[in-house]
């Protein structure tokens, strides 16, 4: 994921890949081990970013999505500066 911009965290989102509407999500830390970043990695999985890895549970299709802390956090640096 790197440098990747990711969309913020949708509580709706729908699957890109199948449409389907049934996502689960879970929180993942920088430097955690996630099963989407090793798919995009092909390395140890470790996260470079924190994130929220969301998953469809029809087609098992996964993606990344920024906290919405994140956001704000970003946000607050750039009002400081």
């Amino acid at each position: 994921m790197g440098a990747q911009t990711l969309t913020p965290f949708n509580p709706t989102a729908i699957c890109p890949k199948c449409g389907g509407d049934q996502i689960s999500a879970g929180y993942q830390a920088e430097r955690s081990h996630c099963y989407t970043c090793y798919q995009r990695t092909h390395t140890e999985g470790l996260c470079c970013i924190e994130h929220i890895d969301r998953w469809c549970t029809r087609c098992r299709f996964s993606w990344a999505e920024a906290p919405l802390d994140v956001r704000a956090a970003a946000a607050s640096r750039e009002g400081a500066g």
